[in-house]
């Protein structure tokens, strides 16, 4: 699996391959990531082979000094010895007894990275290979397995959100400055005297009425209102978004999804980071439901099978029902619905509790935007029923586009506002 990307970052966050690379493959095992450098499949091989050189390198010349010090010793090297270094034997072969005293420098014959036989290649060599990573805490090895650590997440997010705000720009859509931002606004507690082209949904009735008893203007058909007698709410405007990236994960998802996925989610995790208003919540999920904090994005793999997009929905909604601001979910697949409580169910009955679950989205003011990443006919159908109700945004989108339509949408729904 060689991945592309493009290479244009800002300074001081050079785009890393290697990097990149390993955080979209699904496993990051010491010996799977050997497994795939013998097969020649990715781009981490070239650091393999630089590190297995020298490694093969210093067995030489240790092998060699060793051999020399015998024909020190001895006034000549052994026949044997001189007869398999004319054949090209490997040293380590001719050599009957492991190296029990210091030996003097010599030089071996140098080896070319291409002289690198893949069985020559180890587990320590991969290890070895990425010790320049974990010397800067980017990553770590535990139990023998690759994982990303906050920083180099972070790194890899960054490198990731601007190649997806260079696109952007490029098609003239990002960030501009307006004269107001803001997702529209909430009523407060407090209220003033109605002025002319106030909107009438933010009369304070209570208020008003009591204006109206206090003057005691009364008639034969009730109370009777006078324009002074009307006030109205203070707006207060809502600037906070509470983004929800419920991600599919099942058995559909792989190669290019799968690395869309990954880079989706990380482009939306930095930019929302920047701003200390916002909030992330990050879901996975297949049959059944898995938060996961921002960065450990590129480290968690769930469990794959059925779908059950109903239970990601109420998961974003029921854990932030008392948040405050816009609650806008993205959710990204490429399957129809089949399961419900890790049951499947098939994709009428399925489809149904989704359609249940939008309308409670849209009695709790949350924005569904459902992305699909394929055009089967069941997801056509499900599409159409939610655009029926209006109960949701529907986007049929390819991995090669799904970064740039979140953080579009984001920015697009992301206003200012001027202090007050």
């Amino acid at each position: 699996m060689t991945i592309q990307h493009t290479r244009c970052l800002s300074p001081g966050f050079e785009d890393d391959g290697t990097l990149y690379e390993l955080a979209h493959l699904r496993s990051r095992s010491l010996k799977d990531l050997l497994k795939l450098i013998e097969q020649g499949d990715i781009d981490l091989r070239h650091r393999v082979r630089r590190s297995a050189r020298k490694r093969l390198s210093d067995e030489q010349r240790d092998q060699m000094a060793y051999l020399q010090g015998m024909g020190k010793s001895e006034g000549r090297l052994p026949p044997q010895a001189m007869q398999g270094i004319a054949e090209g034997l490997n040293i380590a072969d001719l050599v009957e007894s492991p190296v029990s005293e210091p030996m003097a420098a010599a030089s071996a014959p140098s080896l070319d990275e291409s002289t690198v036989h893949p069985d020559d290649i180890t587990v320590d060599d991969v290890e070895e290979s990425l010790q320049e990573y974990i010397r800067r805490g980017e990553l770590e090895i535990e139990r023998g397995k690759v994982q990303f650590t906050p920083k180099g997440a972070r790194k890899l997010a960054t490198q990731v959100l601007t190649r997806v705000m260079k696109n952007l720009a490029e098609s003239q859509v990002g960030p501009h400055d307006t004269d107001q931002y803001g997702y529209g606004g909430w009523l407060s507690t407090t209220s003033r005297r109605h002025e002319v082209g106030d909107e009438y949904h933010k009369v304070d009735f209570e208020r008003t009425l009591f204006n109206a008893l206090e003057r005691g203007s009364r008639g034969r058909t009730g109370l009777r209102l006078q324009p002074q007698d009307f006030f109205v709410h203070d707006e207060v405007q809502e600037t906070r978004m509470v983004a929800g990236l419920l991600v599919d994960q099942s058995g559909s998802i792989t190669g290019e999804k799968f690395s869309a996925a990954i880079d989706t989610s990380l482009a939306l995790a930095e930019i929302i980071r920047r701003d200390p208003e916002d909030m992330l919540k990050v879901y996975f999920f297949s049959y059944y439901v898995q938060e996961i904090p921002h960065y450990d994005i590129v480290n968690t793999n769930i469990a794959q099978g059925f779908t059950d997009i109903r239970a990601a929905l109420r998961t974003f909604r029921t854990r932030t029902s008392n948040a405050d601001g816009d609650r806008q979910a993205y959710l990204i697949t490429d399957a129809e619905p089949n399961t419900e409580h890790g049951t499947y169910v098939g994709f009428d009955k399925a489809a149904a509790g989704v359609m249940q679950e939008a309308l409670l989205y849209r009695e709790a003011s949350i924005t569904l935007n459902l992305i699909m990443l394929d055009q089967s006919p069941k997801l056509r159908q499900l599409a159409s029923m939610l655009a029926r109700h209006n109960l949701g945004r529907v986007f049929f989108t390819s991995p090669r586009e799904l970064g740039q339509l979140i953080v579009e949408d984001y920015l697009t729904c992301k206003k200012r506002q001027r202090p007050i």
